[in-house]
């Protein structure tokens, strides 16, 4: 009868301390941070690039995605890891979506990027001007040069 008395001693010790360990342990937030962008909502690229950045003080694992379709319909994984930015570049002309979040959170609210690169034709007079200064400056200086012959 006293070998029970002391079991449930021992036991009642041991339940409180553990009780009192757990009061005292951190809690650990794991990967359940949010992760948001800090890009404005809305982005434009003539050049086909952009640069995501999110944040992400803590280094935890991402994932960023990009949809064709605001509702990320057979969206594409860009990344997993645990930077705070992203450089995106060689993108053709047309509308793109972007999303984040941690490995066990919830997705951000989206980024929307319009990519239009600059016409064929503006490409082309800028380099006709180009070469009409670059030719002027190089009449300049071989008549300079003759003159002074």
């Amino acid at each position: 009868m006293q070998h029970s008395h002391l079991s449930r001693l021992l036991l009642l010790q041991l339940q409180l301390f553990l009780f009192t360990v757990a009061l005292f342990l951190p809690v650990s937030s794991g990967c359940t941070e949010t992760v948001k962008f800090t890009n404005d909502q809305y982005l434009e690229s003539d050049a086909g690039y952009v640069l995501l950045n999110w944040n992400n003080q803590k280094r935890i694992p991402v994932e960023l995605q990009q949809g064709s379709k605001h509702t990320f319909e057979q969206a594409t994984t860009l990344y997993r890891g645990s930077n705070s930015s992203l450089m995106l570049s060689g993108l053709p002309n047309g509308t793109y979506y972007y999303r984040i979040r941690s490995q066990t959170g919830t997705w951000s609210d989206k980024i929307t990027l319009n990519v239009t690169h600059h016409s064929l034709i503006k490409a082309w007079l800028l380099f006709v001007i180009g070469a009409f200064v670059f030719f002027s400056i190089v009449w300049v200086i071989i008549r300079g040069a003759a003159d002074e012959s």
